[in-house]
């Protein structure tokens, strides 16, 4: 029709209408069009009744972030359950296949026997929980260092083991973290590997002094004791004091193991001098003090030199007569 109005022109309009500002004429005109158009109906309604637009709007926007949220949520939870069987598959695969260091090598026990260039190590667990994933080698300039990893055990990973290893070059020792397990032709036994690694350089270190002393398990031996050391000049001592008394008959007994300890801790202290024992037979009060030079005699050899090498020192405790308690 040639008076109908374009929507444009409609919603131009609009807000003069709402104001009755408009004609009658152009009343007609905006109420004809506005019949038959839902998109300039819906425009007037909102015009005439905008609290209501609003609320409307309102609850759109709300529906709108509800549905937000609950997306986030749902996005949320599902990467969190991702990360949960992606650290349980972790956990189950490091415990049960990939395995970690066994970093307390008493709790290995092993046997190594080398040939050549060959070793052949056989052992197992002392915790029968757990499973050996692999055994590894590392080879320094004829250094072999021996690498357990542990597992929990299953039909994938037994307790114990067997592995061999082929060097490019003369084998001299092999190790299994810091326990010696082999030193230039001979194994070297579990005690001898723990006095080894007390070795120390000064006699005025009394906790490592200890470290040595309990290794060679004085204590068992003998009895406890208490302790002096004399470090301010030369020759450096270390006396200790028996705190039992002996019977008459021990005498002979207990003089020759002191003597046997003395060489010992001579042997592993670089600047000990001397070991004097205070002690009690019935009652009476006596001193036995041994030298370097003591030991030396009673050993055939220099002590400290013997103890150079784990093999030397495990040479050294056959001599003593220490020997029980480490091969």
């Amino acid at each position: 029709m040639k008076n109908e109005l374009s929507c444009e022109v409609v919603q131009d309009l609009l807000p003069s209408y709402v104001d009755c500002l408009t004609s009658d004429v152009t009343n007609q005109s905006i109420e004809t069009h506005i019949q038959n158009c839902t998109s300039c109906r819906e425009i007037l309604n909102r015009m005439k009744h905008p609290e209501i637009s609003e609320i409307k709007m309102q609850n759109h926007d709300i529906d709108f972030f509800k549905k937000v949220r609950a997306k986030a949520r749902l996005q949320t939870l599902f990467f969190a359950i991702i990360t949960v069987i992606a650290l349980i598959a972790a956990v189950l695969i490091n415990a049960f296949f990939i395995g970690k260091k066994v970093n307390n090598p008493s709790l290995v026990q092993i046997d190594a026997t080398v040939k050549n260039f060959h070793i052949m190590l056989k052992g197992n667990l002392t915790d029968p929980g757990k499973g050996i994933s692999a055994v590894k080698f590392d080879n320094k300039n004829g250094s072999i260092h021996v690498t357990v990893l542990e597992t929990k055990r299953s039909n994938f990973n037994k307790n114990y083991f067997k592995a061999d290893y082929n060097s490019n070059n003369a084998i001299s020792q092999v190790w299994l973290g810091d326990r010696i397990l082999w030193d230039n032709g001979e194994n070297i036994s579990d005690g001898v590997s723990q006095l080894y690694k007390t070795k120390h350089p000064y006699i005025g270190n009394m906790p490592q002094n200890e470290d040595s002393a309990l290794a060679l398990g004085i204590w068992k031996a003998i009895g406890t004791y208490s302790n002096e050391l004399q470090t301010k000049e030369e020759p450096y001592g270390w006396k200790l004091i028996m705190k039992q008394d002996y019977a008459s008959m021990e005498k002979t007994q207990i003089e020759s193991k002191m003597k046997s300890y003395a060489s010992a801790l001579i042997s592993v202290i670089d600047n000990l001098d001397y070991v004097t024992f205070e002690y009690t037979v019935d009652g009476e009060k006596h001193l036995l003090t041994f030298t370097e030079q003591d030991a030396d005699k009673l050993a055939g050899h220099s002590v400290k030199n013997l103890a150079e090498t784990p093999r030397g020192l495990q040479e050294l405790m056959k001599i003593l007569n220490l020997s029980a308690g480490y091969l």
